[in-house]
């Protein structure tokens, strides 16, 4: 091979420069993998994306169902828990959001109480406290809604070695609809 003043062209001088920009190149891929997988086991925090919120919806819209003839119209509640509830029942209600009041301006007071809603709120997080829609704010919803039917907690399970997170659950009937109940049940 001819050469110029000891420049070789083959492989082998490239060998070492595109091993080191190939290093440089993919050790931050494998550092971002790394710690999108391990911190959540080191931490013991869950992300928010890692939240089962297709399997609360699907357990939210199943309870609207066994007692209402008709699909979710709303849900009320935090941003994140309502739109979830949202985003993943098959129902597709529109999400009134509740962060210390109403925040949805282009959903009608009057269109709530003549369709009904799903209330949701979280009772404690992973570090045991209350957060998202407050246990307090359920009074101020219903000074502006009416009472609500409280039911049941709904229990999904922690993630990432967190305590199980519970969410508390209301319905905000829906005037005349029929009831899939005994109503001499509670």
């Amino acid at each position: 091979a001819a050469s110029f003043r000891g420049f070789s062209p083959g492989w082998t001088h490239w060998r070492g420069p595109l091993s080191a920009w190939t290093l440089l190149l993919i050790a931050p891929c494998i550092g971002y993998v790394v710690e999108w997988a391990a911190t959540p086991a080191i931490t013991h925090h869950a992300r928010i994306s890692d939240f089962p919120g297709r399997d609360l919806a699907t357990r939210v819209t199943q309870l609207w169902h066994e007692r209402f003839d008709q699909p979710i119209p709303y849900v009320i509640g935090h941003e994140w828990l309502s739109g979830n509830v949202g985003w993943y029942s098959a129902d597709r209600p529109s999400v009134f959001i509740w962060r210390e009041g109403p925040q949805s301006p282009d959903i009608q007071r009057d269109d709530v109480l003549r369709q009904g809603a799903v209330v949701v709120w979280t009772i404690t997080n992973r570090k045991g406290r209350t957060l998202q829609v407050h246990e307090q704010d359920l009074d101020k919803i219903q000074e502006h809604f009416g009472p609500l039917e409280i039911q049941d907690t709904i229990t999904l399970p922690g993630l990432a070695n967190t305590s199980d997170v519970r969410i508390g659950l209301a319905w905000l009937s829906p005037p005349g609809t029929k009831e899939l109940f005994d109503p001499s049940k509670p």
